[in-house]
């Protein structure tokens, strides 16, 4: 049994891999015309559009994997199929719960891979795609971190710890530098709000550095000139779908802290902590797909329904997840419900067969 693991394991990882390359060809080519479009704003041009596209090709092929497992596994058990090979498996008694057994120890491999190359490559990555894009496009003055983000205007620099919506943000800190690049002003507020487009700090402590010392000022409230010239602050800031599950939890558990709404980090969060479940299930589709189709059905007809359904539930999957977001329902609800209801047809799809 250990040569049929290899053989169908070692078929499903090629299929995979060569699903998922594809996939992200096609999908690089869609990004990268969407980056081109924001070409000629600031200092970001073509070579910086394409580095921004390249550094983003691991975050784009970690959420395509569910999508080319079901591809992947449905080109290598339908090539089986097609060779009369499954049939002489059958026929050799092996039940097909061995062959799932065989599909899902590939599906257990892909699930560990997958949790370790999101968190230490796909999210750094992509977060200095997007801090470089940010810096690009502001033409030097602003840049987006997973601390929040700084900008620069005119000799002084501003970093938003807890950025809260564009017209309410959090935990500021404010650095004055005179004309000898010395600090001579630093300015602590809580939060800050923009009523009118004019800018008021709250809870400020202010800081004047001089010759003879350093003098505290603390005041409830001021309006401060400095934040007009960072423009539209939720473009600087990372979307909750570039952080780690780590930075999201620390995300969540800030907002919560400050009675702000989670429910956007929390989505994420179980998507990425689902996301090796749901690859798992699609593989485990394949197997069902495969064998209620029989071997008459031709390659190419089986690479048109796998990737209709694989990119298909993936739309469904995140236009679900922003319907719950809309309606109020839970977050672990709206990330769990779509892979259960695909689990449930493919286990009702592997009891027709029997």
């Amino acid at each position: 049994m250990k040569t049929l693991d290899r053989y169908v394991g070692g078929a499903v990882v090629l299929n995979f891999l060569v699903a998922l390359f594809g996939l992200l060809a096609i999908f690089s080519v869609i990004n990268l015309s969407r980056e081109l479009d924001d070409v000629g704003i600031g200092d970001y041009g073509v070579r910086q559009a394409l580095w921004v596209v390249l550094m983003n090709l691991p975050l784009e092929a970690y959420r395509l994997v569910p999508a080319a497992a079901l591809l992947g596994g449905v080109n290598a058990l339908g090539g089986m199929a097609s060779h009369n090979e499954i049939v002489a498996m059958l026929a050799g008694g092996v039940s097909r719960g061995r062959l799932v057994r065989s599909v899902m120890q590939v599906a257990a491999l892909l699930m560990v891979l997958l949790l370790v190359f999101g968190e230490t490559v796909a999210a750094p990555l992509a977060q200095r795609a997007e801090t470089k894009r940010s810096i690009a496009l502001s033409s030097q003055k602003a840049m987006a971190t997973s601390h929040g983000f700084w900008a620069r205007t005119g000799a002084a620099f501003v970093n938003v710890r807890e950025p809260v919506r564009e017209h309410q943000l959090g935990e500021l800190y404010i650095y004055e530098f005179d004309d000898h690049h010395r600090m001579r002003n630093f300015t602590y507020a809580k939060s800050a709000s923009r009523v009118h487009g004019e800018w008021t700090l709250h809870d400020v402590v202010e800081s004047r550095i001089t010759d003879d010392g350093v003098t505290n000022v603390r005041r409830d409230s001021e309006t401060s000139d400095l934040l007009k010239g960072v423009g539209r602050i939720r473009l600087l800031l990372f979307s909750p779908a570039l952080l780690s599950i780590g930075e999201l939890w620390h995300s969540m558990h800030s907002l919560r802290e400050r009675g702000e709404n989670p429910k956007r980090y929390e989505l994420v969060f179980w998507g990425r902590i689902t996301m090796p479940l749901v690859t798992a299930i699609m593989m485990f589709l394949s197997v069902p797909l495969v064998l209620r189709a029989g071997p008459t059905v031709k390659i190419g007809q089986r690479i048109v329904l796998a990737a209709l359904l694989g990119v298909g539930f993936q739309m469904f999957d995140e236009t679900f997840g922003q319907l719950g977001l809309l309606y109020g329902l839970g977050p672990v609800f709206s990330c769990l419900l779509p892979p259960a209801a695909a689990l449930g047809a493919g286990l009702w799809m592997m009891g027709r067969l029997e």
